[in-house]
């Protein structure tokens, strides 16, 4: 039995996905001590295999501000009772925002378990003009990409393969480099991380606590080994809040540059369409009158 977990930011269609790849087999209820809800299902791969699907709750990022958050954060670290860590992690991007989807997609390449990523809403991206090279961003992730449509169920197919064959491939790994003096004063955590069991996930967790007001770990020593990071990294003009953002946005800035291409075929989306007729010299004036021609007759008419 395989067991995949579903992550991604709210609104890419991660449920959607879990849907399309589960149909009717699910099952829901809450995460051991806490009010978070549990969705589960799975289906069967075209060897016959067993595959279940964890849909993990929707973030932004793994750097958790609420519950929802710090359960997927969890999970995908193996932290929480009687749910099996992820062989495979499924990290679903929507083609038309990239690069705010990216930032969660960094953080779980560095967590090193196998991942594929479903590149969705592949359609809506095209209908707006974006095109994304998945074979690019493919080389760009070190990971394989899959672009799909989950409402029409497009792409699953070449998706469920993916999933099967992840755990044999290369394991995923950070995609950029820190600054040397960022390297140097972080790899203290790195090592306390590592004594205490997370070295699978230890880049990415201390990248991420350099820069957090708060964490529940409970390791001998860490809060004492991050202060002196911090002060380090203050001597040498880094800003230990903001290294995480400026890193990762740095790097995904170049991955934008290479896999997504503009063309001319977008209509734009609606907000756009009404914006070119609002801002219009002559139509805006006109649609305004309109508008407030029509508010006034409707109060008029209901009084």
């Amino acid at each position: 039995m395989l067991h995949v977990a579903l992550v991604g930011n709210p609104n890419t269609g991660k449920t959607t996905l879990f849907n399309a790849l589960t149909g009717m087999r699910q099952r829901v209820g809450n995460y051991s001590g806490v009010t978070v809800e549990r969705v589960e299902g799975r289906y069967r791969d075209a060897d016959g295999g067993v595959i279940t699907v964890l849909d993990l709750p929707g973030t932004y990022s793994l750097s958790p501000s609420s519950p929802d958050e710090q359960i997927a954060l969890d999970v995908l670290l193996g932290r929480v009772s009687g749910v099996p860590a992820p062989d495979v992690v499924v990290v679903v991007l929507d083609a038309q925002n990239l690069e705010r989807n990216l930032f969660l997609a960094s953080q779980v390449l560095e967590i090193g378990l196998p991942t594929v990523v479903a590149l969705n809403q592949v359609d809506a991206a095209e209908a707006a003009g974006l095109r994304i090279d998945a074979v690019e961003l493919t080389l760009e992730l070190g990971v394989p990409v899959v672009p799909l449509v989950a409402t029409r169920r497009q792409g699953l197919d070449v998706l469920r393969r993916a999933i099967r064959q992840a755990p044999d491939l290369p394991r995923p790994e950070r995609r950029f480099e820190l600054p040397t003096e960022a390297a140097s004063a972080l790899e203290p955590v790195e090592a306390c991380l590592v004594s205490a069991g997370y070295d699978g996930a230890s880049g990415m967790e201390a990248l991420r606590l350099i820069g957090a007001e708060h964490h529940p770990l409970r390791i001998p020593a860490l809060d004492e080994t991050l202060a002196r990071a911090r002060e380090e990294l203050e001597s040498a003009g880094i800003h230990p809040r903001s290294l995480e953002a400026e890193v990762r946005y740095g790097w995904i800035a170049e991955v934008a540059d290479s896999v997504v291409h503009r063309t001319d075929r977008g209509t734009g989306s609606i907000t756009d369409r009404i914006d070119a007729i609002a801002l219009h010299r002559f139509w805006g004036p006109v649609l305004f009158l309109v508008v407030m021609a029509l508010v006034f007759q409707s109060i008029f008419t209901w009084a």
